[in-house]
């Protein structure tokens, strides 16, 4: 109640992601939603007094966004809401919807310009855009019998038969909103949150309406709770099961198909505005039906010939800031993910902002295996995301550290979704992928008597494409294990311990002898690549890149070593 009514967010939980999966995540940010309903409910209130009317909702309105907050979506909201109510207030009669908008848009901007590259703005704004421009068409072509209260006689239906038309046409209205509010804010939606989720329309027929109950009631019983306590226990016992239905239809709605969706570019996002023009054009009869498909398939098409094209298998060394993590992309949207980067010092989920959306953007819909080099945060944290997120394969880690709650709770949410987990000894061979073209060979750690602990305990594996060594990952492995290390000639060097001066000691660096050697880096206090390890390697002719300096860095595994990169956002 505290999200629907103020805002208030930071209590939810995993609700938030429940929402969001279930498209209902615009319920929880204020918006015209919000704006809308309170001041039909409190203009329906002050019905006696028409002559405060005006004036009270005016001041309402002011207030609303001096608690809440001035939120792109709110400012929104509220400069249309005074727009309207100061036509009806100088007698000009009912605002011009697209005047009240564009003024709207024009405060917003001149009051605080970086606002239009808010993603609350655009969202709200289009969304408005998109009510605007579908809804008369769309509503005029589906009104007819059984929609809209009218009977084939022209007469309004009675009884129960008329109870169903007027519920089915608010459930087609209420389903008509929906997708005209939606689409054009598609494409952001996708490239931002990382997919759709299909049937949003649906469950938001049935979410709106309880959110439109339940804001006014949150705003009654905190009325009510000024007065007495027990008076707003009173009106809670009616918010009680409408909240209740409100966060199941979100639990259903998170279970519904969801289309998951990678990087969106400038040309995507432009494609998508053209194909929304050419669905406007269509609907308001400007354009033939097949006139409009043969655009909106052109700007598909032109979107595919632009897109880059990267054979696979690849490596991509993500960039994670100061953590690793390294996908081995496979043909067949399946891939192998070598640690998952982490912030061991912040709440930001490098998991859920960087490696999820790098994989649905890279196509990677299933990962054969994910491997924890070992427990330290900015390499497994990430993992925990990615396990709970998409379906894995295979666990492979080093041995149990029971003492580290990220190890432990890495092995029970394995255990939790079903995925198996293999601890990893030298001279193991992991045969991954369906051809079983790629293998990855275990050099690191040993068995033994006295099993190494801390970094030396890293899973260091070799990757090989068709019997041949491509790449070599270190995890934090320190120069006084890596003479042990079987170590081949390698094309890529994933350097250790973030190129610290106790690992890539000289003599891994002659055993490797790769061509290039990627060093995942972010801003540190560590002084993280050392001097000392960059010299080392350039003094064998080795190409050293930084995932600080050149964001992700991709990899190919045929054609001899090939690589580009690509800062991120």
């Amino acid at each position: 109640m505290p999200a629907l009514t103020l805002g208030k967010r930071d209590d939810l939980g995993d609700l938030r992601e429940t929402f969001g999966a279930a498209g209902m995540a615009h319920l929880l940010a204020l918006s015209g939603l919000h704006v809308g309903v309170l001041l039909l409910a409190l203009g329906r209130s002050l019905s006696r007094l028409p002559s405060a009317r005006l004036p009270v909702l005016a001041a309402a309105t002011l207030g609303f966004v001096l608690l809440v907050g001035p939120s792109p979506s709110v400012v929104r909201a509220a400069t249309m809401a005074l727009a309207a109510l100061a036509a009806t207030a100088l007698g000009s009669g009912r605002a011009h919807a697209w005047a009240t908008l564009g003024l709207a848009a024009l405060l917003g901007t001149l009051s605080a310009p970086q606002m239009v590259f808010d993603l609350g703005f655009q969202l709200s704004h289009l969304a408005v855009v998109g009510m605007l421009v579908f809804l008369p068409p769309w509503t005029k072509a589906l009104t007819g019998p059984g929609l809209g209260g009218r009977s084939l006689g022209g007469g309004a239906p009675t009884g129960s038969r008329g109870r169903l038309a007027r519920l089915a046409g608010a459930l087609v209205n209420g389903g008509l909103v929906s997708v005209a509010a939606q689409l054009p804010t598609l494409s952001l939606v996708a490239g931002t949150f990382g997919g759709v989720p299909v049937a949003s329309p649906l469950v938001n027929v049935v979410a709106v309406p309880l959110a439109g109950l339940l804001v006014p009631l949150g705003f009654l019983a905190a009325a009510a709770g000024l007065i007495t306590t027990p008076l707003a226990a009173l009106v809670n016992h009616v918010t009680g099961p409408l909240a209740a239905a409100l966060i199941g239809a979100a639990e259903l709605g998170a279970r519904l198909p969801f289309v998951v969706w990678g990087e969106i570019g400038p040309v995507g996002h432009v494609a998508w505005v053209g194909a929304c023009a050419c669905l406007a054009a269509w609907a308001h009869g400007r354009l033939r039906a097949a006139q409009a498909l043969a655009v909106i398939l052109l700007g598909g098409s032109a979107t595919l010939a632009l897109t880059p094209r990267h054979g696979v298998p690849d490596v991509w060394f993500l960039d994670v800031g100061q953590g690793d993590a390294a996908l081995i992309r496979l043909p067949g949207g399946t891939g192998v993910l070598v640690d998952g980067g982490g912030t061991p010092f912040s709440d930001y989920d490098v998991g859920k902002r960087v490696v999820l959306p790098a994989l649905r953007a890279l196509g990677v819909r299933r990962l054969d295996a994910v491997v924890s080099t070992h427990p330290d945060a900015d390499h497994l944290e990430g993992l925990l995301t990615v396990l709970g997120a998409i379906p894995v394969g295979l666990l492979v880690a080093g041995p149990p550290v029971p003492d580290n709650a990220l190890d432990v709770a890495l092995r029970e949410l394995a255990a939790e979704r079903g995925v198996e987990v293999h601890e990893a000894w030298r001279g193991e061979r992991l045969v991954v992928g369906r051809a079983g073209h790629i293998v990855l060979d275990v050099l690191n750690p040993a068995r033994g008597p006295d099993p190494p602990a801390g970094n030396d305990a890293s899973v260091a594996l070799v990757l090989r494409l068709d019997g041949v060594a491509k790449a070599v990952f270190l995890g934090d492995l320190g120069v006084a294990v890596e003479p042990d290390l079987p170590v081949p000639p390698v094309d890529v060097l994933m350097v250790g311990h973030h190129g610290s001066r106790g690992s890539t000691g000289e003599g891994l660096v002659r055993a490797a002898s790769p061509s290039l050697a990627v060093i995942s880096v972010g801003k540190n206090s560590y002084g993280h690549p050392t001097a000392e390890v960059v010299d080392r390697l350039a003094a064998h002719g080795v190409t050293v890149l930084t995932t600080q300096e050149r964001g992700a860095v991709r990899v190919g595994l045929r054609g001899g070593t090939t690589w580009s990169t690509m800062v991120g956002p």
